[in-house]
């Protein structure tokens, strides 16, 4: 299998240190016309969902230029939830990393929203990086978790290749 990494933009609103696309300014620009050779893309940043419509947009031009391909997206943010579940929509999974326990109560909003608007057809991955974590039986339904999910040095699998959209 052969995936794309894609990073979207560098805007974020945590800034972790330890995020695995720190570094990645230097990622070439994406050509377009050879989205099709991927057989899935995943949209990661920053933060996708700062930018939401954006996002949609997005992915609606790489199904144009890739139509068989999974696109996936990585985030830490949910809300506001319309705006989640409408991405949600044009995507085939999320990945949603939560770093704080706090975090978890948007995480029960977007469980609700995925189960209200019947996306739980979808892949759905919950990373955490906090201990200790509980997740509801409802939303173990839904989503995978992964604890401690944190990973120090990140390296880019060999099946992925990095760009950046912008």
């Amino acid at each position: 299998m052969k995936s794309l990494r894609l990073i979207l933009w560098d805007d974020c609103n945590r800034r972790c240190k330890n995020c695995a696309n720190n570094g990645t300014g230097d990622a070439p620009k994406v050509d377009m016309d050879t989205l099709h050779e991927y057989d899935e893309i995943l949209l990661t940043g920053g933060e996708p969902m700062l930018y939401p419509r954006t996002v949609r947009r997005i992915v609606y031009a790489i199904r144009d230029k890739a139509p068989n391909a999974k696109i996936y997206m990585y985030t830490a943010l949910v809300e506001p939830i319309q705006w989640f579940i409408d991405v949600v929509g044009a995507v085939d999974g999320v990945t949603l990393t939560l770093h704080t326990a706090k975090d978890m109560q948007a995480a029960q909003l977007a469980t609700a929203a995925i189960i209200d608007n019947l996306c739980t057809h979808k892949s759905y991955r919950l990373n955490t990086f906090f201990s200790p974590v509980a997740i509801p039986d409802w939303m173990a339904k839904v989503w995978k978790h992964t604890p401690k999910m944190w990973i120090e040095d990140c390296p880019l699998p060999k099946n992925e290749t990095l760009r950046r959209y912008s």
